[in-house]
């Protein structure tokens, strides 16, 4: 007897599809206000615990800066390359 594999999609899919791709489905399954309510959400928690950060480490606007500098330097610049040259 031959025994069928099916594959499952949800399994597939995680693997398969990149980013851009999952943040499109998700945007067209999701309503628009449960979309905004997420987002909004997220922004609000990601703002607290900024301030919060902010008035716990005593950090000075240099220092701010020099770490938004590092950061955008590092993952728009350092990763890509990293991750093309990986996938080459």
């Amino acid at each position: 007897m031959e025994e069928e594999v099916v594959e499952d999609d949800s399994v597939t899919l995680g693997t398969e599809e990149e980013l851009p791709a999952k943040i499109e489905k998700w945007m067209e399954e999701t309503p628009p206000v449960k979309r905004f309510t997420i987002l909004s959400l997220l922004i609000l928690f990601l703002t607290a615990f900024l301030i919060w950060y902010w008035d716990w480490a005593n950090l000075s606007i240099d220092g701010m800066v020099a770490v938004l500098i590092v950061n955008t330097i590092v993952f728009f610049i350092i990763y890509p390359l990293i991750k093309k040259k990986n996938s080459s």
